[in-house]
C-alpha cells in the first residue's frame, strides 16, 4: 500500500516451488554430499560455522578488484550478524543470490549506538527473483551491524504428511558477495556530470596513433570534426597527423573528472613546439604541409574528452563562400532576450544565427550576455554552435561561484540543467580565438536556449481553453457527437501522463544557498547576514547528470552548525532512501566533512555539520 493515492505502486514476489524440488541440507539424514564445505557446516552446532565476511573498508580505487564470494546452505529460521567499523564514511554492496529463493531472508544494516542500541535500519536489501541486493553508498562513520535474518517461517498443515522438522532440512543455496570500501566524495562527486550523458556506445578508447586514417582526416578534401573520450597509455598520448596543404588543427581537452583537470597539450613538428594548449585545454593554429604529431600529457593518469577539429584551408574558403548567407555583420552583441515572453509553461530563444564584425574573430573572451527568467521549475538547456575548426564559441551559465561551462562536442557546445523559478544569465564567449587573415569573413555562430517546465499544467491554459469553447460554437465535441471533435493538445497530454506522479509539489535544488542570484529565494534563502537559513521544501533530483546536484554554500566568515534531514514518503522510501548520498566538502579540499552526529529514521535520516569559516 502506498501513501500516495495518485500512484500506489507495489512491489509482488511469488515463488511456486515444488517440496520434492527443494534441496535437502547436508545436515539432513538423507543427503549424500560429502564435500569438505558440506561437512563443515554439519559439523557447526548453527549450522553456519566460521563464515566470515571481509567487511573492512578498503580504500576506493579505480581498479577492479573482485573479492571471491562466500557460499553456504541456509535453511528456514538461519541467522547471522556481522559486526562492522567504518572510522569514515563508507559506501556498502551485499549482493545475495539464493537458489532456489524459498527462504524469507532479511538482510539489514543498522547503525550501533555506544549503549549498544540498534537504531532502525539505514539499509535494508530488496528482493528481485532469486537475488537481494543491499547497496548504500553514503554510510557515516561509526559502529555498525549487518543482519542476515528470517523473521518469518512457513507455516506448517497440521496432520499433513509433511512436519515443521522435515521443513529444517530443507535448503537453498546461498551465494554472498560483500564489498564495504571508503566512499570517496571528492572522486565520485568530480566526475564530469555532463560525461555520463554520452551513450554506452561512446566508451572510453585507447588514444589513436594516426589521424590519417578511415573516419578521420583521411582526405584533404574532407574536414572533420569529432569528439571521444580517450585513456593515455602510461599518462601519456601522441596523435600523428600529415598535411599536404595549408589547414586549421584546433583540438578541445576536457576533463572526465574534474579532480584532474589539468592538461599539457602540443602539436609538435620536428621536436619544436608549433603549439601550445592554454591552461583550459584548448589548442589551435595555423599548420603547413607536413608531419605533425599532437602530444597530450595529463598531470594525473585520467580520461578526458578530446575534441578535434582538421580542414584545409581551400576547403574553408570554399564552404564559407557556399555557406555565406550575405546578411550584415553586427558591431554588437544582439538582445537575445527581447521580445520574449517567459511564460511558466516554458519558452524558447532560437536558434538565432548571430553574425558579428571581424574585429570580434580576434575577441578572446566574453561576447555577450543573455538575461533569462524561470517562473516555473524547468529544465534549462543552452547551446552554442560553431564552424569547427576555424571557430569555437562557448556557452556557460552565471552561478556566484563562476560559470557552469557546456561541454564540446563536435560543433556544439551545450549544457542542460535543472532549475527553481529565478533570473539567471547566460554568457556566450569565445576562449580560443582564430583570426586567420586569408579568409574575410564575420565571426558566425548560433545560440538556442530553452525552458521546459518539469511538471506540464495544460489545465491552467486559459487561452487554450477559450479557443476550445470557440471552436466548439456550442457544439458536442464528445466522440459520437454531431460537432467537431477536439484533440488533446501535446502539454494536455503530457499533464495527463505525467501531472499525477512526476514533480507534484516539489522544486529542484538551486545552484547556490547564499546568493540571491543562486535560485533559493523560492525555497526561502539565501543565507541572512547573520548566517541564518531555514529551508522546508519538497525537493526532487532527476536522472540528469546522474542524479547528481551541487549547491554551494558561502559561511560568510561565520562558523555555522547546519542540520539537515531527508525524508522519502510512500513506496519510495523503501528504495530511493538508500541510493541517496550526501556529502559536505569544502571547495579546493580533496575530503569531505564528516557529520558531527547522524541518525536514521523509519523514513530516511538526519545529521549535522559543523562548518568552519570559510569564504
Amino acid at each position: 500500500e502506498s501513501s500516495t493515492s495518485a500512484c500506489p505502486v507495489f512491489v509482488l514476489n511469488l515463488l511456486l516451488q515444488p517440496l520434492e524440488a527443494l534441496p535437502v541440507c547436508p545436515w539432513s539424514p538423507s543427503s549424500s554430499d560429502q564435500s569438505a564445505a558440506a561437512q563443515a557446516q554439519k559439523n557447526a552446532e548453527d549450522h553456519i560455522g566460521n563464515v566470515l565476511l571481509d567487511l573492512v573498508p578498503k580504500q576506493l580505487t579505480k581498479e577492479l578488484n573482485v573479492k571471491p564470494p562466500v557460499i553456504l546452505w541456509m535453511s528456514q529460521g538461519m541467522s547471522k550478524t556481522f559486526d562492522m567499523s567504518l572510522d569514515s564514511s563508507s559506501a556498502i554492496r551485499i549482493d545475495v543470490s539464493v537458489q532456489p529463493p524459498f527462504l524469507p531472508l532479511e538482510i539489514n544494516l543498522r547503525r550501533k549506538r555506544d549503549s549498544g542500541k540498534l537504531e532502525t535500519p539505514i539499509a535494508s536489501a530488496e528482493w528481485t527473483e532469486g537475488r537481494l541486493l543491499l547497496m548504500q553508498s553514503d554510510i557515516p562513520k561509526g559502529a555498525y551491524i549487518l543482519e542476515i535474518l528470517q523473521p518469518r517461517k512457513y507455516m506448517v498443515q497440521a496432520g499433513g504428511s509433511f512436519s515443521a522438522d522435515s521443513l529444517a532440512n530443507l535448503c537453498a543455496h546461498v551465494t554472498i558477495h560483500a564489498e564495504v570500501g571508503v566512499a570517496s566524495k571528492e572522486a565520485v562527486n568530480t566526475l564530469r556530470s555532463e560525461l555520463l550523458d554520452l551513450p554506452d556506445l561512446l566508451a572510453v578508447q585507447p588514444l589513436p596513433p594516426s589521424l590519417n586514417t578511415v573516419g578521420w582526416f583521411s582526405s584533404s578534401l574532407v574536414p572533420v570534426v569529432g569528439t571521444q573520450v580517450y585513456r593515455f597509455k602510461d599518462g601519456i598520448g601522441k596523435i600523428s597527423v600529415k598535411v599536404d596543404d595549408p589547414s586549421i588543427l584546433r583540438m578541445v581537452c576536457e576533463p572526465a573528472d574534474l579532480s584532474n583537470a589539468d592538461i599539457d597539450a602540443e602539436l609538435v613538428k620536428d621536436s619544436a613546439t608549433v603549439a601550445q594548449a592554454d591552461h583550459l585545454g584548448q589548442l589551435v593554429a595555423e599548420v603547413q604541409p607536413g608531419s605533425y604529431q599532437m602530444v597530450l600529457h595529463p598531470k594525473a593518469n585520467s580520461p578526458f574528452l578530446v575534441t578535434v577539429g582538421l580542414a584545409t584551408q581551400s576547403r574553408l574558403k570554399e564552404d564559407y563562400a557556399i555557406a555565406d548567407s550575405g546578411k550584415a555583420c553586427l558591431d554588437k552583441f544582439p538582445s537575445l532576450e527581447s521580445g520574449v515572453t517567459f511564460s511558466p509553461r516554458g519558452w524558447s530563444i532560437g536558434p538565432k544565427f548571430i553574425r558579428m564584425q571581424a574585429a570580434f574573430l580576434g575577441t578572446e573572451g566574453l561576447l555577450g550576455k543573455v538575461p533569462v527568467e524561470l517562473k516555473s521549475a524547468s529544465v534549462l538547456y543552452i547551446e552554442a554552435g560553431s564552424a569547427l575548426p576555424l571557430d569555437l564559441v562557448r556557452i556557460a551559465l552565471t552561478v556566484p561561484e563562476g560559470l557552469w561551462v557546456g561541454e564540446q562536442r563536435g560543433s556544439r557546445n551545450s549544457l542542460e540543467i535543472e532549475l527553481p523559478p529565478g533570473k539567471y544569465e547566460v554568457q556566450v564567449s569565445q576562449p580560443k580565438p582564430m583570426r586567420m587573415e586569408k579568409i574575410k569573413r564575420c565571426l558566425d555562430f548560433s545560440v538556442r536556449i530553452i525552458a521546459t517546465p518539469l511538471n506540464p499544467d495544460a489545465t491552467s491554459d486559459a487561452s487554450e481553453a477559450a479557443e476550445t469553447a470557440a471552436a466548439s460554437d456550442g457544439q458536442a465535441v464528445a466522440t459520437g457527437g454531431e460537432g467537431k471533435k477536439q484533440e488533446l493538445q501535446a502539454r494536455e497530454d503530457a499533464a495527463v501522463e505525467s501531472a499525477p506522479c512526476f514533480a507534484v509539489g516539489t522544486v529542484p535544488l538551486p545552484l547556490d544557498f547564499s546568493d540571491p542570484k543562486g535560485g533559493s529565494k523560492v525555497l526561502g534563502g539565501p543565507l541572512d547576514a547573520e548566517g541564518r537559513l531555514l529551508v522546508r521544501t519538497r525537493a526532487m533530483l532527476t536522472d540528469m547528470h546522474d542524479g547528481r546536484k551541487k549547491v554551494f554554500l558561502d559561511t560568510k566568515g561565520k562558523k555555522l552548525q547546519m542540520k539537515i534531514g531527508v525524508i522519502m514518503g510512500g513506496h519510495a522510501r523503501f528504495s530511493r532512501a538508500a541510493q541517496l548520498a550526501f556529502a559536505v566538502q569544502p571547495v579546493g579540499a580533496t575530503s569531505a566533512v564528516e557529520p558531527a552526529e547522524t541518525w536514521s529514521t523509519p523514513d530516511g535520516w538526519e545529521r549535522i555539520y559543523r562548518l568552519d569559516k570559510l569564504g
